[in-house]
């Protein structure tokens, strides 16, 4: 019977979140949210989208540990990175980049039926949405602090 909770509790750390190291990333590659664009590196701003300034980065990156990207988007809110989106096409690309994430933070929650999962720390929340049909993925870094200050100011202009 102890062997068997051991193996359990050995079974259940080594399939856990690693929440510290989301956090300690704060971002994917250079990209870092909640810091200003001067600390992205060069970037393109193209426009607004939902309060936030829409950029890209120059040149895009085309890769992730050899996992092809189609595109990485990055959203300011007050000159700070408020979420960085990332882009896979195909089946083979989306489920390896899924495979990278949890082999780096953990398994995350599932959500629903379709392969969306979810990993939050107080900081940060990091979502996996793969479309079923296309096989394509949006992988998304959002920094909570950010939304949270948008949120806010959003109620202050529209009252609600």
């Amino acid at each position: 019977m102890l062997k068997l909770i051991i193996f359990l509790l050995s079974v259940l750390t080594l399939f856990s979140q690693d929440i510290s190291l989301l956090e300690k990333d704060n971002g994917f590659l250079n990209f870092k949210l909640g810091k200003s664009k001067a600390q992205q590196g060069t970037i393109d701003c193209k426009g607004m989208f939902q309060l936030k300034q829409k950029c890209f980065p120059v040149p895009m990156p085309e890769k992730y540990n050899d996992i092809p990207i189609k595109k990485i988007t990055l959203y300011f809110y007050k000159d700070k990175l408020h979420s960085i989106e990332i882009k896979t096409e195909g089946e083979q690309a989306s489920q390896t980049m899924l495979l990278e994430l949890q082999m780096k933070y953990g398994n995350g929650k599932q959500v629903g039926y379709a392969p969306h999962y979810e990993w939050k720390t107080p900081n940060i929340l990091l979502t996996y949405d793969e479309n079923l049909l296309t096989g394509n993925a949006i992988i998304t870094f959002l920094h909570i602090p950010t939304q949270k200050q948008l949120e806010k100011d959003y109620k202050a202009m529209y009252g609600f």
